[in-house]
């Protein structure tokens, strides 16, 4: 992670083709170029006010920077720190979960690769995203089980 303070900010809420929600939001701190998008996924049947039902993805899964990502997912080939995204959903709403054979738009704003990563540099960017089915998120030193395996995020330029 980067920055001191640590910052997560962002959170958009979207449910996978299963109907589990998942919170995908922004971190490793708006100022870096190492700002990226990861997941937290709501385990199935679990409780969204109990801490330890969420399963937090291991890296990011839409960032420029391939040692902060979780393995198997790519970096991005022409954005530095891409974050603060939004889902484009039919009429907006988390209900119309989509399915998991095509991508479906995004929205998010990054750097340009090869410009200075300041904020003025800033600009929004289209994308698309799809699910990837059978994903384990991992955790130790908690209660509850270590891992957890369902839908996650797969985020394109």
């Amino acid at each position: 992670m980067v920055g001191d303070p640590f910052f997560n900010e962002s959170p958009e809420a979207i449910k996978d083709p299963n109907g589990q929600l998942h919170i995908v939001y922004s971190a490793n701190s708006s100022w870096s170029d190492q700002y990226c998008l990861a997941d937290l996924r709501l385990r199935a049947g679990g409780d969204p006010t109990y801490v330890w039902d969420w399963y937090k993805s291991n890296g990011c899964l839409f960032d420029s920077h391939r040692e902060t990502m979780m393995a198997g997912w790519d970096p991005t080939l022409h954005a530095d720190g891409p974050g603060h995204h939004s889902f484009v959903l039919r009429n907006g709403d988390i209900a119309t979960s989509p399915p998991s054979d095509r991508k479906i738009p995004l929205m998010h704003h990054a750097v340009a690769k090869g410009t200075p990563y300041t904020w003025a540099n800033r600009h929004w960017y289209t994308g698309t995203f799809m699910w990837r089915g059978d994903i384990a998120y991992h955790r130790s030193g908690v209660p509850g089980a270590t891992s957890d395996t369902g839908w996650s995020l797969k985020f394109f330029e």
